[in-house]
């Protein structure tokens, strides 16, 4: 009798120890899925109007670094950055990706209307409603 008590407790055991297994790749899978949303997340503004004088604006991207010896997660943030000077002639668009690289376009104050600002790899791009332009 105390034998096939031990084998159902172990029984019990051995299925216990299977569904935790089973939960603890349903999570792998569900936290892997999570850090693969969070990296291919895209930062994207869109201004429906005229573009007005002194304007910046800074693109806040999450950055997920994977701990090889642990195993797990850390979380780091990059920005991007963009300045718009606005003249009466021309408009200055600087902008500063992830790197730190910095790139300046000119362009006239009638391109600076409704559009829409984005980072791809690291880089500020901008678009108006028809035509891709890179900034």
């Amino acid at each position: 009798m105390q034998l096939l008590k031990s084998l159902r407790e172990l029984f019990e055991a051995v299925l216990e120890r299977d569904r935790l297994q089973r939960r603890v790749e349903w999570l792998g899978d569900r936290v892997e899925h999570l850090v693969d949303g969070l990296s291919e997340r895209q930062c994207r503004v869109e201004i429906g109007g005229a573009i007005a004088g002194e304007s910046s604006m800074e693109f806040i991207l999450p950055r997920v670094v994977q701990q090889t010896k642990e195993g797990g997660f850390d979380f780091a943030r990059q920005t991007a950055h963009l300045d718009i000077h606005c003249g009466p002639s021309a408009a200055e668009v600087v902008s500063c990706g992830t790197d730190g690289a910095r790139i300046s376009t000119t362009a006239p104050p009638s391109e600076m209307e409704s559009l829409r600002f984005a980072v791809d790899d690291g880089r500020i791009s901008w678009e108006p409603v028809n035509e891709a332009v890179g900034a």
